[in-house]
């Protein structure tokens, strides 16, 4: 079986397409920025997966482990737009998600300054200290969070958890133990001894070409999931897709091409 590159190429098109599209239209609120800044983020590390295969064509050399590590972000990027833009959540719900992640965000950069030695400025000391403060009072008297018992309260003021992904419980594109196959995989080659390294294993998942036809599969899969969610939350300023955008896009999210290469993996392993 061969990588559905072709396919991925089709989709990034769509993707940067859909960008352009909502390029310049103002946001309505909070939750629009942050989804159009992280479907813009999921669109970029697509197209370094395909240029690290535009590349491969010429040097004849390919890094696998850097097109897992990308496909691996790609699948968070996408969990985060799913989980900012979930639909039907209350407004405290929503708030309580905006606000975790700004005082993550402020927290990690104060932690930052502080082990780089680059606290001597106290304008930006102390800006810092007021964005992490008002992110505290909003948490303190939303809802969501004063529902929390107090040791989950209290560990989620360190400010070391940016998410609250068991939350989200909306429809995702593949089930959540596949999903977590496939990170796990990929993950390993964000280590300097990677699987995707491992030239044998034929009949395995971390095989030098499977490992290529799940990290393409996956980031077909996530970023077409992201399309199709992105042009939900951003439909007057996207528009609508296309009949053929549409088929693209349902072809895409189908799992038989990835069915079909778990059941050759069944039928070549040797044991």
């Amino acid at each position: 079986m061969q990588t559905h590159f072709a396919q991925l190429t089709e989709v990034l098109a769509l993707s940067q397409s859909i960008r352009q599209r909502s390029a310049g239209v103002s946001f309505s609120n909070e939750r629009m920025f942050h989804a159009s800044r992280t479907f813009a983020k999921g669109v970029l590390h697509v197209d370094s997966i395909c240029a690290l295969f535009e590349r491969y064509k010429v040097e004849r050399e390919l890094d696998r482990a850097g097109i897992c590590t990308l496909t691996r972000a790609l699948i968070e990027t996408h969990n985060v737009l799913l989980y900012l833009t979930e639909a039907g959540i209350s407004k405290p719900e929503l708030e309580l998600r905006l606000y975790l992640m700004y005082l993550n965000k402020d927290m990690d950069l104060m932690r930052i300054d502080a082990a780089l030695g680059v606290t001597d400025n106290d304008n930006h000391s102390s800006f810092q200290a007021g964005q992490r403060d008002f992110s505290l009072r909003t948490l303190h008297s939303n809802q969501a969070f004063i529902e929390f018992e107090t040791k989950h309260r209290d560990h989620l003021l360190k400010g070391r958890v940016p998410y609250l992904m068991n939350r989200y419980k909306g429809h995702r594109p593949v089930p959540r133990k596949i999903e977590s196959a496939a990170y796990n995989l990929f993950s390993h080659n964000a280590h300097s001894f990677g699987l995707a390294i491992n030239m044998g294993g034929r009949s395995t998942p971390s095989g030098s070409m499977n490992v290529l036809i799940l990290a393409v599969e996956m980031a077909i899969i996530y970023l077409s999931h992201m399309i199709k969610r992105y042009q939900a939350v951003r439909a007057k300023a996207v528009g609508k897709l296309t009949p053929s955008e549409k088929l693209l896009i349902d072809e895409a999210l189908s799992l038989n091409y990835f069915n079909a290469w778990v059941e050759k993996l069944k039928r070549e392993r040797v044991f």
